[in-house]
């Protein structure tokens, strides 16, 4: 797919929506599985969230939402950003409020902190599930929630390794459930000693 192509398609159907509500709707509505239906073969780090699919992704029921000010205080805590701007806040990239989770070296557990938003006319609720990550222990706080049109809820998710392969990636999924909409976020977790 031309993913350009899909974006400007999305943002033509909604055009209030910003780069980062397009991105999070074209990602966690991707499906996992060819034209053909069968599974993506190969390492997830090559096909990313999975194949696009622009139907779904213009009523993706929620969306991950990164403000600006996240991505200058994230450069910030890279240290490719400097001066006054920098000092009000500094984040890692585990802060950034993206649709998906990467932890390169997991070392016993890791917390990450996520929100979602309403891009529906209707409130819902949804409950999380977990696709994947064998070997490790996932708690999701809450694992329900319930948003209402253009709300946001928050949510953490912890990690913990328990029987995973110390320096390789594990592969899974958080998916949030409410009727029609299936909300996936990939995962990629690599715990070290």
């Amino acid at each position: 797919h031309d993913v350009a192509g899909l974006a400007a398609l999305l943002k033509h159907r909604q055009p209030a929506w910003t780069p980062d509500m397009i991105k999070s709707a074209l990602m966690t509505t991707a499906s996992q599985t060819t034209t053909l239906g069968n599974p993506i073969a190969g390492n997830p780090f090559a096909y990313g969230a999975g194949w696009v699919n622009p139907n779904s992704a213009i009523n993706p029921g929620l969306v991950y939402r990164l403000r600006p000010q996240d991505s200058v205080a994230f450069l910030c805590g890279q240290g490719l950003m400097t001066g006054s701007v920098c000092k009000v806040r500094n984040i890692t990239v585990h802060e950034l409020n993206v649709p998906s989770v990467a932890v390169s070296q997991l070392a016993g557990s890791q917390t990450i902190k996520r929100s979602v938003q309403n891009v529906t006319n209707k409130t819902a609720m949804y409950t999380a599930s977990i696709e994947g990550l064998a070997g490790f222990d996932v708690v999701v706080t809450p694992n329900k929630i319930t948003v209402a049109p253009g709300a946001t809820a928050s949510f953490t998710v912890k990690f913990t390794r328990t029987t995973a392969t110390l320096n390789a990636y594990t592969f899974g999924a958080l998916k949030w459930t409410s009727g029609k909409y299936i909300v996936r976020s990939p995962i990629a977790l690599r715990p070290v000693p």
